[in-house]
């Protein structure tokens, strides 16, 4: 038996938290000891020196930068302690570079895309990386079909409607401004690229040298912020003359149009996959290059039926579990009645040992040889 940290802290929504929750639960039935204390108590570095004291500590599992320790050097918490880390994110790798690229410490960095971790690879050779999807608990009872009061939800903040965040691009100045406008064009042509690898062939082109992850932080950052958001909004939009429920900040503009759709704002996450669980279909508008994502695997948990943005995770997981897949506007795509039913069904079913955080949680053992 080992003993896992897995230290909590703020969670927008209580996502994050239930994830970690879901990894201490299945940490727990494998037989191992877990701990989760508040990173942000005072008392934090005690309660982890406490721990390391017993000698049988696998690793501290910082979830998205939580209870991470950036200070370099020896005096470095994990590294003093002789502690491996185990950093999961569930975005992509650049928006995390300056823990990332922390080399003081024993460190396996998770991530929820293959290409994001050939990238990283090349950007830390010798480091180690490790694909790791979402995962989600099926519930024992979904709601029956029969019973369920919602059509199509979607659960999503938006940044805000895409034409705003493009026109606030003139603020970083004409050059900038136009050097986004570049890429975008050039992500249009290749949606499944590697956004950082894309921003830096642009670069290229433009004859600016932006091969450096820091260097191309910002081009990254703000792209992959609009493009998340238009997708969300291009799919909301589409739907708008649907019985569609979407849950999440950013849609004033939209939902001040009217029409069937219903605009619920933000929710924690207990509600919102309340929501989901007495939904038929579930949307996740998302980049082709960002892998894996939570909404997929709450709605087959909650025996609803997914829908996703097409991209190469999903045709990869599409083996294993019965998923839509879509390009461009998902209304065409729609499945209805019998089809979806039986997705719905088969999802659920296929979800457990697979996908579950049972699935997960071994595969971070074995990665860190326990």
């Amino acid at each position: 038996m080992a003993t896992i940290v897995l230290p909590t802290g703020a969670s927008y929504v209580g996502s994050v938290a239930a994830q970690l929750a879901g990894f201490a639960a299945a940490f727990r039935s494998l037989g191992h000891r877990v701990l989760t204390p508040d990173s942000r108590a005072p008392d934090y570095g005690r309660q982890i020196a406490g721990a390391a004291a017993g000698g049988d500590v696998a690793f501290v599992l910082c979830h998205s930068g939580i209870g991470f320790d950036q200070t370099p050097g020896p005096a470095n918490l994990y590294r003093r302690l002789g502690i491996a880390v185990v950093a999961v994110y569930v975005d992509p790798a650049l928006l995390y570079w300056d823990q990332i690229a922390l080399d003081d410490v024993d460190h396996l960095v998770t991530l929820i895309s293959e290409d994001d971790v050939a990238w990283c690879r090349r950007q830390l050779p010798g480091r180690r990386f490790l694909m790791l999807p979402h995962a989600a608990d099926p519930i024992a009872q979904p709601l029956p079909w029969s019973e369920r009061d919602l059509e199509i939800i979607l659960v999503a903040s938006a940044a805000g409607a895409p034409d705003d965040l493009r026109a606030a691009w003139r603020d970083f100045g004409p050059a900038v401004a136009a050097r986004l406008e570049a890429m975008l064009e050039a992500q249009a042509a290749e949606p499944e690229r590697h956004l950082a690898d894309l921003v830096a062939a642009t670069g290229r082109d433009l004859g600016l040298d932006l091969s450096a992850p820091l260097a191309a932080h910002p081009y990254v950052a703000t792209l992959d912020r609009y493009l998340r958001s238009s997708l969300r909004w291009q799919a909301a939009e589409t739907l708008l003359d649907r019985p569609l429920t979407v849950i999440g900040d950013g849609w004033q503009r939209l939902a001040a149009r009217g029409g069937p759709a219903r605009f619920l704002g933000r929710l924690e996450l207990a509600e919102a996959q309340a929501l989901v669980g007495r939904a038929k279909l579930s949307l996740n508008p998302t980049t082709g290059y960002h892998g894996s994502h939570e909404r997929v695997f709450h709605a087959l948990a909650a025996g609803t039926a997914a829908m996703t943005t097409d991209g190469a995770f999903w045709r990869e997981l599409g083996a294993d579990l019965p998923l839509r897949r879509y390009r461009g506007r998902p209304v065409a795509a729609l499945p209805v009645g019998a089809v979806l039913q039986d997705a719905a069904e088969r999802g659920h079913t296929l979800l457990a040992g697979q996908h579950d955080y049972g699935a997960r949680a071994r595969r971070l053992l074995s990665a860190v040889g326990w």
